[in-house]
């Protein structure tokens, strides 16, 4: 049911592919999207094998492009959505396109790429967030039962943004796959942002790397940065290159061969990894200064490069007269030049080991705060329930004890210990009370007549009559006894009848 890799990385082709040409000469002839990736190409005036070099025709030739987001000349973001079987469509974004066009250096390397340090959210990450609202009000939403989002380079970071979000917008259920192919990884801010949404949806993400690019910034909680076999002549396609898609190596079911990691250029993009962690993690003034001034050199470099070159590469008039005046100046002031280039690279190669010197301070700092983190919470637990067990321990001996007062002191208890089966005769007790009552009821009718002599005795008799006047009446001693042979009865009978209604 998933898509192989190799399957992704052609749907990632295709989100660089700009078919706005081509879709507006299909409106104008009357036909209505979806468009298959066989007419795009045909109105394109070219065979898709042309288009996509390696890829499997029959198949792709089919894939329809259902629906696109593109905003490039604003924020520089392009997404599409590709259907290549009934029920099953890629979501694919594009990545960061060549510098040598100042508002693609813009807009995907400076606003996008670099704006991942030290930033929450980009504005292609928004826009790839606007996407996600337009295909989940979409009409043709409900004909799928499994997607997927994928992209190459900065399109890999905007794949894996889009799962993360993807239940903001009801889509969670439907995106069960996500590949980013060697996009680089995150911000702190935004792992700490995002959290619960990366634990929520981590299972479904795969992260290729197998150039620097990829190696850049943090990886998120839970999710394998997988190093893949490349392929690439020279030292600078090892360099810079190898980060295409060209690049990677498939085995015969479609899957990117992975890495044992062992290749020595992984160690030169490991480092690099350092330093794009090292400037994230720096204070947020100082990170932004860093990015701000990199990015100003890189526009310059860019904009440089543009006034010495024409379009064919050739040197312009501006350009050789650079290059004069830099021979010029090595050939007049060879010692100056070597010391300005050493100086430069002295002052390169301290920056930047200091930056990764920074991050392993940084590393280990956090690491020794998670460990009392960690231990703070481990010794609260400990305290919490050694409390309990003291608590238990309390009870326990309090319920002895009361054991050991009853069994000493409470005649009751010591009575019910040596008479485990007790029998009770309601019927006798009901008898008792009822005596008890009539005894009482004779004390009255005799207290009444004693009363009645009051008036017939002498003085000396009459102090007699009260002293056993005393002695006589009602008997509230009686009273209770009485009270308390009839409700134990109650009781009892009721608990007799309680329990056979039970056995």
């Amino acid at each position: 049911m998933s898509y192989s890799d190799e399957e992704l990385k052609f749907s990632s082709e295709i989100a660089y592919k700009d078919f706005s040409t081509e879709i507006g000469i299909l409106t104008d002839q009357g036909k209505k999207p979806p468009f298959s990736i066989s007419e795009l190409c045909k109105a394109s005036g070219k065979e898709v094998s042309e288009v996509f070099p390696g890829a499997d025709c029959d198949k792709i030739s089919k894939w329809t492009i259902v629906d696109y987001y593109d905003n490039n000349s604003e924020t520089g973001f392009y997404g599409c959505l590709i259907e290549t079987e009934p029920g099953k469509a890629v979501i694919a974004f594009r990545g960061s396109e060549g510098m040598d066009n100042l508002d693609n250096l813009q807009h995907d390397w400076i606003e996008a790429d670099f704006g991942l340090m030290n930033s929450t959210l980009t504005e292609q990450q928004k826009d790839a967030e606007i996407f996600l609202k337009q295909i989940s009000k979409s009409d043709y939403i409900k004909d799928y039962d499994y997607l997927a989002t994928t992209g190459h380079s900065l399109g890999g970071n905007l794949a894996m943004h889009a799962v993360i979000t993807s239940s903001l917008y009801g889509l969670s259920d439907k995106i069960q796959q996500c590949v980013s192919l060697d996009g680089p990884g995150v911000s702190s801010e935004y792992i700490e942002k995002y959290r619960p949404y990366i634990e929520l949806e981590k299972h479904k993400i795969t992260h290729y790397r197998w150039s620097p690019v990829g190696a850049l910034l943090n990886d998120l909680p839970g999710v394998e940065r997988i190093k893949l076999v490349f392929k690439a002549d020279g030292v600078g396609d090892l360099l810079i290159m190898r980060h295409e898609l060209k690049n990677l190596v498939f085995d015969s079911n479609g899957n990117a061969i992975r890495s044992d990691g062992n290749n020595g250029w992984y160690r030169y993009d490991d480092i690099l990894h350092k330093i794009s962690q090292a400037v994230d993690h720096l204070p947020k003034a100082i990170g932004d200064r860093i990015i701000s001034v990199t990015c100003r050199l890189m526009y310059f470099a860019v904009w440089n490069y543009k006034a010495m070159f024409d379009k064919n590469h050739n040197l312009t008039l501006f350009g050789e007269m650079v290059v004069s005046a830099a021979v010029f100046f090595i050939v007049t002031h060879p010692l100056l030049t070597i010391e300005i280039v050493g100086v430069l690279l002295v002052a390169l190669t301290a920056f930047f080991v200091g930056l990764v010197v920074y991050e392993l301070v940084y590393e280990l700092i956090e690491k020794i705060v998670t460990k009392i983190a960690e231990a703070v919470a481990s010794f609260f637990k400990w305290v919490g329930e050694t409390l309990e067990k003291f608590k238990q321990f309390i009870a326990e001996n309090l319920k002895w004890l009361k054991a050991l007062c009853d069994k000493l002191f409470n005649k009751g208890y010591q009575y019910a210990t040596r008479q485990p089966c007790i029998q009770i005769n309601t019927d006798k007790m009901l008898e008792y009370a009822a005596a008890l009552r009539e005894v009482n009821k004779k004390l009255m009718d005799i207290d009444l007549r004693m009363d009645r002599l009051y008036r017939s005795l002498r003085l000396w008799d009459r102090a007699k009559l009260m002293c056993a006047d005393v002695l006589t009446g009602y008997s509230n001693k009686l009273g209770r006894c009485a009270g308390y042979l009839e409700d134990t009865a109650s009781e009892f009978n009721e608990l007799e009848a309680k329990l056979i209604k039970i056995l």
